[in-house]
């Protein structure tokens, strides 16, 4: 199967649950064959009316996304309980990949204990026929790699890896290192680009436009992984949402897709 290209609805805010119907039709106009959604936005509709309002776009859910402190004792119960209703909302639509990002942290052991949570959430997920894939911000490259190591070092293989290219340039890490480091264990990509490399502002544009070196990223995926999911995630835009995945959607056709 070839490259698939998907939207992260993040750029419609954190009110897009109110107008879904509107959001995937935007979606779709772009030309996507899917979407990621936060399941803080999914939980407000049944799976049942998330889905036939993404049938009568002819789009799929190809992901959710996760966030959460697991090293938290106090919270831990409650992000099990909420993968366990994310699992079966999943797998009642088929979707098999379900995206995961991590919290900073303060000491090692509280780290620890976050891969050690981690490891068993992925293993939760294979049993139900779900991916889990650990998507990265800027911070665990510091050191190193010291926390991204500790990923690789402490949790099963079972744990997959979505990486947000946008970010690893934003740590100051080299993105083809860090494919290399996750082949085999790679289940979708993150296209997210910034105007400029360093760690702030955070200032998120459409793709093409900053410095993300998307043209190497997508030259070792058609090498290594050439079916995927290939996910336009832009977190904030400074034109409206609509014209922003639009952007984002022509960029993919042209770069990755080759269209």
């Amino acid at each position: 199967m070839p490259f698939r290209i998907a939207c992260q609805t993040i750029t419609f805010g954190p009110s897009q649950y109110e107008c879904f119907p509107d959001v995937f039709s935007a979606v779709k106009a772009a030309g996507y064959a899917g979407v990621e959604v936060g399941y803080r936005h999914l939980a407000n509709h049944p799976a049942n009316v998330l889905g036939d309002m993404l049938a009568d776009q002819g789009l799929e859910l190809a992901a959710s996304h996760l966030g959460g402190n697991l090293e938290d004792a106090g919270q831990a119960e409650g992000e099990r309980g909420m993968l366990d209703s994310i699992l079966d909302y999943l797998n009642e639509l088929g979707t098999a990949l379900l995206m995961y990002s991590g919290p900073q942290y303060e000491t090692d052991d509280q780290y620890a204990r976050f891969v050690e949570s981690l490891g068993r959430a992925a293993e939760k997920c294979d049993a139900r026929g779900v991916a889990l894939l650990y998507h990265n911000h800027w911070w665990e490259f510091a050191n190193e790699w010291r926390a991204m190591n500790a990923l690789f070092e402490g949790t099963p293989a079972t744990l997959g890896f979505c990486p947000d290219v946008g970010w690893v340039c934003k740590g100051g890490a080299d993105v083809v290192e860090f494919l290399d480091r996750v082949n085999g264990r790679l289940g979708a990509v993150h296209y997210k680009d910034f105007l400029t490399p360093a760690l702030e502002p955070k200032d998120f544009c459409c793709l093409g436009d900053g410095v993300t070196p998307f043209a190497a990223t997508t030259a070792w995926l058609r090498n290594h992984a050439p079916a995927l999911w290939v996910i336009a995630e832009q977190d904030a835009a400074d034109v409206p949402a609509e014209e922003a995945v639009a952007r984002n959607a022509d960029y993919l056709r042209r770069v990755v897709l080759g269209g």
